[in-house]
């Protein structure tokens, strides 16, 4: 199957391997960034689901921008005004 990122999301499930505050975190995230939290896509091998299961431990993937990459530097300023919100809430949880 073939996916396609939507704007504004991030990944943080991966078969179930991901721990049980990782719900927590993601929730955190979503709420303080506007970003809409996504616990499972059609996606392996990537390496939030390496990290996932092999320590146990919470695993986000955050979309930056949307477009054919690279994206243009003129995107740089709003992509960082989203996605500061979730490095912040990240350095509190």
């Amino acid at each position: 199957m073939h996916f396609t990122p939507r704007e504004k999301e991030f990944y943080w499930g991966y078969e179930g391997h991901e721990p049980e505050q990782a719900a927590d975190v993601a929730r955190e995230f979503e709420k303080r960034s506007g970003y809409r939290a996504v616990k499972y896509v059609d996606s392996h091998a990537g390496y939030k689901d390496w990290f996932i299961q092999e320590f146990k431990r919470g695993g986000f993937t955050i979309e930056l921008g949307k477009g054919i990459n690279p994206l243009p530097l003129s995107h740089l300023p709003g992509i960082y005004e989203d996605t500061v919100k979730i490095l912040m809430a990240g350095l509190y949880m």
